[in-house]
């Protein structure tokens, strides 16, 4: 599996950040594992009262649930170096959620469209020197590339 993440260009090496595409998006190559979980049919009332959105947000997402156009999965995030208050905005499926990353791993639901990728955008560098983001497979740490503020990359769905 490191060899795969690696090839993506999902790590990053040292002074290694990779050629943004147009409009500073940089884009994530598919793995075999997923980095999003789908949330089971049984667990999506827990999901949708998890999402960081308002009330009419989270009704929307239970209507398109409910018609099929969209799905939720589970993201689990950290501020892989220190917690100096990095915060990420996750965009997918027409919804948006703005996230401080603590150190501490925690997990959040994420509406998105099957084939679709979930952006992922730098919005505040808490003083580190770039906005440090890890996601989970399991118990597996990915590091995501640092990124700076407005700096997005792209996350593939299952």
């Amino acid at each position: 599996m490191a060899a795969a993440i690696v090839s993506v260009g999902l790590l990053s090496s040292p002074g290694e950040h990779g050629t943004p595409t147009a409009g500073g998006q940089q884009p994530v190559a598919s793995t075999t594992t997923s980095l999003v979980q789908p949330v089971a049919a049984n667990d999506s009332e827990q999901a949708i009262a998890r999402l960081m959105m308002s009330a009419p947000e989270k009704d929307r997402v239970r209507e398109e649930l409910a018609s099929g156009r969209l799905r939720l999965g589970w993201v689990t995030l950290s501020d892989i170096q220190q917690e100096d208050d990095d915060w990420v905005r996750l965009e997918a499926a027409g919804f948006r959620q703005d996230l401080r990353l603590l150190h501490k791993a925690y997990t959040i639901a994420v509406p998105y469209v099957p084939g679709l990728p979930i952006t992922v955008t730098g919005l505040v560098d808490g003083g580190g020197g770039d906005i440090t983001v890890a996601v989970y497979v399991g118990a597996a740490q990915i590091s995501l590339r640092p990124l700076k503020k407005g700096e997005m990359l792209r996350i593939p769905t299952p």
